[in-house]
């Protein structure tokens, strides 16, 4: 483009391209020190495509997308917090979004006395951290952040052998109403368990596998919780995160090294030793998620780093992710993301199912040794990265509607208790509500009431109100002197309008200001 445009001579441009690009080499060899993991990891996906005669000794040149600078800071976070002989494992993998490009890679403690990968290899339960993909199945089906639940142990009826699904919130602390937006905040089982009887574990399945979740696993409602017979790895559920922060686009790799479908790219290119071109791995975007839903998963998901994650949410730029952990503690989690970089990290004991539940002291969670590892590596790798925000679609503001509490239509005078509640556009309720309606009543006596007390009453009835005034010097200002209908006479709310006259000149008082019965 440079010499199309004229900007560079021919002589410099062929000079350019004769030039070799700037590399960093490293053998493959087990016993090379440097990102052990992930050279196993991609050392595994060309024995996949090419044969192990062709990977050892065909001499291959591959490029990787490791950025040993992310990879020291990964290691060192990781050192921090890890550090003693009795300590779990770890995995961290952390990938460009917008490119799937992994750029760092742990797959546990020590390499020379772990040799299995758990960061692609390990299939672990993920606990709360699979919630995001509930979240965004409900907000396909227009269940906005905003609406109401009731945190308070359930129990379903399954309808398969009268079997029930009871569930109890993991610290056994109940909030009683809370919105979604919240509920997620404090990793409400409760109220999760009764958002996936009501969108489908269907609906959820569907949503994290676009998302990026290749396991197959079996779809039942305990899939809210991170239920999954198979587990994830760290590794696809990083990708299914950088969907979220792409706004809805799946990233994956244009070669498929394994042949079980695309996966992030860890190689970008193979040529042989003279270095002809075999494969070029390019990005591929893939629409997964409508851009809407991920950008308000991302918005709660944001309100879980400010609020429930304690100082490690925190990156000083904007940013989301969430928690998990399993039963027993066996399995801790922190998954999240800016729109530059997501990183997933895991703790727990990869041979066995080990309870974290004291380990030096510490009840272990993904909110406090997970997500510290994730605060300490994303400030290093995101140092000197400009900050951006997410990105907004056009057209996404929610819609605030007053609404009854009961029915959950757009709420009459007639219902005794409202609130305004914030709905997509293309789900805001349909209708007025039918729990709630005009009633026949008798017309009160209004006569010699100051116009203030008369007001009051013909509000609160629900009524439409005009006014009159009378010059009866006799009557003092703003009392009332005639109503129609008169007392006694029965009238429908909502249909009749009642004109009050008052003593005074006209324009002497003016309505207040009034929703109004029948304009609703």
């Amino acid at each position: 483009k440079m010499l199309k445009k004229e900007m560079i001579s021919r002589e410099d441009y062929d000079a350019a391209v004769a030039a070799p690009l700037p590399e960093q080499t490293f053998s493959i060899g087990p016993e090379n020190a440097v990102a052990p993991y992930f050279i196993e990891y991609v050392k595994e996906q060309l024995v996949a495509r090419y044969g192990a005669r062709t990977t050892f000794e065909g001499g291959l040149r591959v490029y990787t997308t490791i950025n040993l600078q992310k990879q020291a800071a990964a290691e060192a976070a990781v050192a921090g917090v890890l550090n003693q002989p009795g300590d779990p494992s770890v995995a961290l993998v952390s990938l460009e979004p917008g490119t799937s490009y992994i750029r760092a890679m742990i797959g546990g403690r020590d390499f020379t006395t772990q040799k299995f990968n758990v960061a692609y290899q390990g299939h672990r339960q993920p606990g709360s951290a699979f919630k995001p993909f509930v979240l965004a199945a409900a907000l396909s089906k227009g269940i906005s952040p905003d609406t109401p639940f009731v945190s308070e142990p359930k129990h379903f009826n399954l309808g398969s052998g009268n079997a029930t699904w009871n569930v109890e919130n993991y610290d056994s602390i109940y909030r009683g109403r809370i919105d979604l937006k919240k509920a997620t905040v404090y990793s409400d089982n409760a109220v999760y368990s009764e958002l996936m009887m009501r969108v489908g574990p269907e609906s959820v399945a569907e949503i994290a596998h676009k998302a990026g979740i290749k396991t197959d696993f079996s779809v039942t409602p305990a899939i809210a919780l991170g239920g999954l017979d198979h587990g994830v790895s760290p590794l696809e559920l990083a990708s299914a995160y950088g969907t979220f922060a792409t706004g809805g686009k799946r990233v994956d790799g244009s070669v498929d090294f394994e042949g079980d479908g695309p996966d992030p790219i860890s190689i970008v290119a193979v040529t042989d030793s003279q270095g002809n071109l075999i494969d070029e791995n390019q990005p591929v975007q893939t629409p997964a998620l409508d851009p809407v839903v991920a950008y308000y998963v991302n918005q709660v998901l944001r309100q879980v780093t400010m609020y429930g994650a304690g100082q490690w949410g925190d990156l000083g730029r904007p940013c989301a992710g969430k928690s998990g952990t399993t039963d027993d503690r066996v399995d801790a989690w922190f998954s999240g993301y800016t729109p530059d970089l997501v990183t997933t990290v895991w703790i727990g004991y990869p041979d066995q199912r080990i309870s974290m539940e004291n380990v030096r002291g510490v009840r272990v969670t993904g909110v406090d040794w997970p997500a510290q590892i994730w605060h300490g590596y994303m400030l290093a790798a995101l140092a000197g990265v400009d900050k951006h925000d997410f990105t907004k679609p056009p057209n996404s503001d929610l819609v605030p509607l007053t609404v009854c509490t009961v029915s959950g239509q757009r709420a009459n005078l007639w219902c005794p208790d409202k609130e305004t509640r914030s709905f997509f556009p293309n789900h805001l309720p349909q209708g007025y509500c039918t729990v709630h309606e005009a009633r026949e009543i008798v017309m009160p006596s209004l006569l010699d009431m100051r116009f203030a007390e008369a007001w009051k009453i013909l509000e609160n009835l629900g009524f439409e109100v005009d006014l009159a005034f009378s010059n009866d010097a006799a009557k003092p200002p703003d009392q009332v002197v005639d109503q129609q209908p008169r007392a006694g006479l029965k009238i429908k709310q909502g249909v009749d309008r009642i004109t009050v006259t008052v003593a005074g000149p006209p324009g002497s008082l003016q309505l207040p200001e009034q929703e109004g019965g029948a304009r609703r």
